[in-house]
């Protein structure tokens, strides 16, 4: 069976068997001026997510609507979907979890193996606690999934076939390169660029923390002035072109 390889960067939040069992849901925070985005590295195989909620928004999330994705993807045989590596753990907002204050939602079957990437060291700041929570935090996730079927992708929005602007229904194709891998990439991300002070970084993880329900900040070392060597524990990957790779949550059901 094919490899299907999924990177994922931006400040999500990944809602484990939400809202069912098998299901990996991406929650985007209400990020300002972001954008959520799905590609291939195959010729106009690449589709904005163009329907969302802005932040300027009237009281009680007045006009903002459920914007619900999902990539329709087979992923075969998935016993037991490993976490691997170090996240943000979150619980469920007692409130619960409510698809009309967040920009919008991506739902992705569970896959084999999720994987960190470009973890970076990161202190959580929790209000009225002395000690912080200093820790290697992903800034992403790779999920792999095994088994997938090899064949096309299609998109959807709102239990529809999204559109694009030519009105056609959205399918991510994969061209054939000689082995049983094929890879799609799913980005959040803002047009703020070279933030060596990570300030982007910090706003979209307290907006991620709010839209759970958490007064949670966070502090990553700045990195060091473009044309200096990096020392050891210094993040260069955290602020690299756009600056919203702050550490990403897993939230649970307990």
């Amino acid at each position: 069976m094919p490899t299907l390889i999924v990177t994922v960067n931006g400040p999500f939040a990944y809602a484990d068997n939400f809202p069912q069992a098998g299901t990996l849901t991406l929650m985007a925070p209400m990020c300002s001026q972001h954008l959520g985005g799905i590609s291939t590295i195959e010729e106009d195989m690449q589709y904005i997510l163009s329907d969302y909620n802005c932040r300027n928004h009237p009281p009680n999330f007045g006009n903002c609507k459920a914007h619900v994705y999902d990539l329709r993807i087979n992923p075969g045989d998935v016993c037991s979907p490993q976490w691997i590596g170090t996240y943000v753990d979150c619980v469920t907002p007692s409130k619960g979890l409510d698809v009309k204050q967040w920009r919008f939602w991506l739902r992705v079957p569970k896959p084999n193996v999720l994987v960190p990437i470009n973890p970076v060291q990161a202190e959580i700041i929790v209000p009225g606690n002395q000690a912080t929570n200093k820790g290697v935090y992903a800034v992403g996730v790779r999920l792999i999934y095994n088994n997938w079927d090899g064949q096309p992708i299609p998109l959807w929005y709102c239990d529809r076939p999204a559109r694009n602007g030519n009105g056609q229904d959205v399918v991510f194709r994969f061209g054939n390169y000689g082995d049983d891998h094929a890879f799609l990439e799913i980005d959040y991300t803002s047009p703020l660029r070279d933030d060596k002070d990570h300030e982007d970084a910090v706003d979209c993880f307290e907006s991620l923390m709010r839209n759970l329900g958490l007064d949670w900040s966070i502090y990553i070392p700045p990195m060091k002035q473009f044309g200096h060597a990096l020392r050891s524990g210094e993040n260069l990957e955290s602020g690299k072109l756009n600056d919203c790779k702050a550490a990403v949550a897993r939230v649970s059901s307990t």
